[in-house]
């Protein structure tokens, strides 16, 4: 059984892909942790752009035949020091996808 620290620093999460089940799941366990999240989905007026670029963290959690598409919508937008990362399960293109729009 793996324990979450309790003293991090509360973050702004954008989970882009908040209505699937995983996005869904993500976050809310990130928001049990006090992290603010940003939804982001096909049917929210937040696009992934601006969550890109408010977030302190951005999580992508869409199906694997968007992830690229979504990944490179958001690389451009990104604050300095955000952490990127996704939910998928393949990890070579989406990783070089990440370092190519970043």
């Amino acid at each position: 059984h793996a324990a979450v620290p309790r003293d991090l620093t509360p973050r702004r999460v954008a989970v882009i892909g908040a209505a699937g089940a995983m996005g869904t799941m993500m976050s809310r366990l990130l928001s049990d942790m006090d992290n603010e999240i940003l939804a982001v989905d096909r049917e929210t007026a937040l696009t992934v752009e601006e969550a890109a670029g408010m977030a302190d963290v951005v999580l992508v959690s869409v199906d694997i035949r968007e992830t690229d598409e979504v990944i490179r919508r958001a690389g451009p937008h990104l604050r300095e020091h955000a952490l990127f990362t996704d939910v998928t399960s393949t990890k070579r293109d989406p990783v070089s996808a990440m370092l190519e729009s970043s």
